[in-house]
């Protein structure tokens, strides 16, 4: 399956790792109408291509400013068009959150708007050291979109969710990585290479298990104890069904690093 290529985004493939990179036509990788329909067709491929760790960043000094305010009339008009960018948005975000591989997400700037909420939806989430992530849909007068208001709560608890929409301050990165909504701060210089070592990494491991046990973790929260502890014995029978499980096996029994192939 050869690989696509965009206008406002750049997918690169290699050693099991798709990364996706948002190089917006917008300033700062703002979300218009373009991009989200690419990111819904990038999360389409991805759903039916052979990879093993999905990364999520974005271009120059911005991750992503958040909707392009350039489109838009400041009237009770914008609403129409807002409604089918972000319709076409959320449905990429769920194709991308429902993906069977991990998702790291790399922000790598400027974090606001929609760009805030994509910075949720990785199973892990770095920031660089010359990050800055702000809610920003308030300043417009405006809710949210995008999941945020179901990834923050799940991801920093619902009283700091509310103080952080509410009083809508940017957030610094060790903020940042201090309330959970990311697992680490790289200094900028050392960026790109601690994310790619990341996804290396990952895309090493054993992929099928590694993303069942993170939808496990993730789908904790809407499930009681029992429906938790019965899905927890699904995976791990499903897991004793995969390659990598037997190579795992082998491996520790000569008292080698396991060849993990994702299957």
């Amino acid at each position: 399956m050869s690989t696509p290529t965009y206008d406002n985004l750049i997918l690169d493939r290699a050693d099991g790792v798709a990364r996706i990179t948002m190089d917006s036509t917008s300033e700062y990788n703002a979300l218009n109408a373009e991009l989200a329909e690419e990111l819904l067709d990038v999360s389409s491929y991805l759903a039916e291509a052979d990879v093993r760790c999905i990364v999520l960043t974005g271009s120059g000094d911005a991750f992503c400013a958040g909707a392009d305010v350039g489109m838009l009339e400041g009237t009770a008009d914008d609403a129409v068009l807002i409604r089918r960018i972000t319709a076409i948005a959320h449905e990429a975000i769920v194709q991308l959150h429902q993906a069977s591989a991990p998702v790291i997400v790399g922000v790598n700037g400027v974090a606001a708007g929609a760009g805030f909420s994509f910075s949720l939806l990785g199973d892990l989430t770095v920031v660089s050291s010359a990050a800055r992530l702000e809610y920003a849909y308030p300043q417009l007068g405006l809710t949210g979109d995008a999941a945020a208001t179901y990834f923050l709560p799940r991801r920093v608890g619902l009283q700091r969710a509310k103080k952080i929409v509410l009083l809508n301050e940017p957030i610094d990165p060790e903020q940042a990585v201090d309330m959970g909504l990311a697992a680490e701060v790289v200094p900028d210089e050392e960026f790109e290479t601690r994310l790619t070592s990341l996804a290396t990494d990952i895309a090493s491991g054993p992929t099928v298990a590694l993303d069942a046990l993170s939808g496990l973790l993730t789908r904790s929260f809407e499930r009681s104890l029992e429906e938790q502890l019965s899905s927890e014995l699904d995976a791990l029978a499903a897991a004793f069904n995969t390659d990598d499980y037997g190579r795992g096996f082998e491996a520790y029994l000569a008292g080698e690093e396991p060849q993990f192939a994702g299957e």
